[in-house]
């Protein structure tokens, strides 16, 4: 029993140690266009613009369109987001889930998965990872219209290996 201890010990310290933390961030301008039903239910159509920086040094901007749904004490969204980095490359993110609203521990996190890209970020499809976003100055411009400025940032873990071909990714000539 103490061998298979050991070795779950081992194996599991062995993966933390060969796994690296992908940091982004983006800051910009989103637009909500809100719509209260009289069961109590709300849609939102969600845009937003941003520049992204990340902790391999890149640079970006990113568009994001969608939907967010709450019905019942449960959200439900689906938003795609492309991200053109300062090369030329993209990469789509798909937040796409449901939560219970009234469950503390996961209210003001995202999660999102990578579902497609290009050059160096062809490697990250399937990337999953968390992320949170703050509202910045919230304007109610009326009948349901609303704009911000905001701050996002997301993270997810990945094999050093990954991690580092990415960062040193060289386009093909």
């Amino acid at each position: 029993m103490r061998t298979i201890i050991l070795f779950f010990l081992t194996f599991f310290y062995a993966i933390i140690i060969n796994s690296a933390e992908l940091k982004m961030e983006a800051f910009g301008k989103s637009k909500t266009r809100v719509f209260n039903l009289t069961d109590g239910s709300i849609f939102l159509t969600y845009s937003s613009e941003s520049v992204v920086t990340n902790n391999i040094g890149i640079r970006g901007v990113a568009e994001c369109e969608g939907m967010l749904e709450i019905s019942k004490g449960t959200t439900s969204s689906n938003i795609m987001c492309r991200i053109t980095d300062e090369y030329g490359d993209k990469m789509f993110f798909q937040f796409k889930a449901s939560s219970d609203t009234t469950d503390v521990a996961t209210s003001g996190t995202q999660k999102f998965t990578v579902v497609d890209g290009d050059g160096r970020y062809k490697e990250l499809i399937g990337f999953k990872g968390i992320s949170a976003t703050a509202s910045i100055m919230p304007k109610d411009l009326g009948e349901g219209y609303y704009e911000d400025f905001y701050s996002w940032a997301g993270k997810g873990d990945m094999p050093d290996a990954v991690f580092e071909r990415i960062k040193n990714y060289q386009k093909p000539e």
